[in-house]
This record gives structure tokens, sequence and C-alpha cells, in this order.
């Protein structure tokens, strides 16, 4: 079941979908994926984590975190030892 299938389903088919969003059910039954407008508020309502919705706009938590972890890696500015290895490289 895709993404899009699944989030409909657990709202309650495309009309509860529909009214929720404030569309109509047509609307919500010609999407292949989820547009990007609609992402947020299909999470609250249907609680699937909007990485699970659009993984291409909204990277699982993980991913995240190593990003974040490597970029921090980088220099930490309160870290006197990385700032110091820092100042001796220049």
């Amino acid at each position: 079941m895709s993404p899009v299938e699944r989030a409909i389903s657990v709202v309650g088919g495309a009309s509860a979908a529909g009214r929720a969003l404030g569309i109509t059910p047509q609307a919500v039954g010609q999407w292949r994926r989820i547009p990007a407008e609609r992402v947020l508020t299909l999470e609250k309502i249907s609680g699937i984590p909007r990485h699970e919705l659009r993984p291409d706009l909204y990277p699982p938590p993980a991913v995240n975190a190593e990003v974040g972890a490597a970029a921090g890696s980088a220099c930490d500015a309160s870290d006197p030892a990385a700032l110091s290895s820092l100042e001796a490289a220049e």
C-alpha cells in the first residue's frame, strides 16, 4: 500500500480526508503523491509521520541526526582542543 493509500485509509477514506483538508474527495482521489502543502495537515490527522508521507521532502529523523552530527563534528566552538587544532592547521 502506497503512503497516499495508507494515509487516506487511516483517515477514513477520500471523503473524510477531503473534509478534513477542505478539498473535494475527487481532488484527494487524484493524488499520486501527497501535495507538499497537504503533508503537515495529513500527518496531523492521520498520525503517519511526514517522512513516510513524502520522504523526498522530509528525510527520516535518523538522516537528519547524522547530518547534524557530521556538521557538528567538523568544529565544536565550545571545545578549546578542536579550536586549537583548527588554528594550528591554518
